[in-house]
C-alpha cells in the first residue's frame, strides 16, 4: 500500500459527506416552502428562541441594578461615615465650639421691624400718603 492512499481516502469520505449535506440542505429548503404564508415573527420557535435570549440580558441587567445599589449604598455610607468623624474630631476642638455658639446667636438674632420708623405714625402735610396704609 501507499502513504497517500489514506489520504485519498479521507479526501474522498469528505467529498461524499460534503454532498450528502448539501443535498440534505436543498431538500429542507424546499420542504418549509408550504409554511411561508405565515407570520415569521408568531412563529413557536421564534418565540421560544427570544425568550431564550432575554432571560440571561434581564438578568444581567437586574444584577448590574443590584451592583450600583450596593455601590451607592456604600459610598454614602462611607461619607457620612466621614463627615461624621470630621465633626467629632472638631468637636474637640475649643475654638470650634465657641465658633459655634457664635454663629448660632447670629443666626437667632431678629430685628424688631420698627428699626427705620419707630412707634410714631408718619407726618403727611402735602397728603402724599392719605391712601397708602388702606
Amino acid at each position: 500500500m501507499d502513504e497517500n492512499e489514506p489520504k485519498k481516502l479521507k479526501g474522498g469520505v469528505i467529498a461524499v459527506l460534503l454532498t450528502v449535506l448539501m443535498s440534505a440542505a436543498s431538500l429542507s429548503a424546499n420542504a418549509e416552502d408550504s409554511g411561508a404564508k405565515e407570520n415569521i415573527i408568531s412563529s413557536p420557535g421564534v418565540l421560544i428562541m427570544l425568550v431564550l435570549v432575554l432571560i440571561p440580558m434581564l438578568a444581567g441587567i437586574g444584577l448590574i441594578c443590584l451592583k450600583l445599589a450596593r455601590i451607592i449604598s456604600k459610598t454614602k455610607t462611607s461619607r457620612i461615615r466621614r463627615e461624621t468623624n470630621d465633626l467629632s474630631e472638631a468637636l474637640l476642638d475649643e475654638a470650634f465650639y465657641d465658633e459655634a455658639i457664635k454663629r448660632k446667636q447670629a443666626l437667632d438674632y431678629s430685628l424688631s421691624n420698627n428699626e427705620l420708623a419707630g412707634q410714631r405714625t408718619a407726618g403727611d402735610e402735602k397728603g402724599l400718603l392719605l391712601h397708602v396704609g388702606r
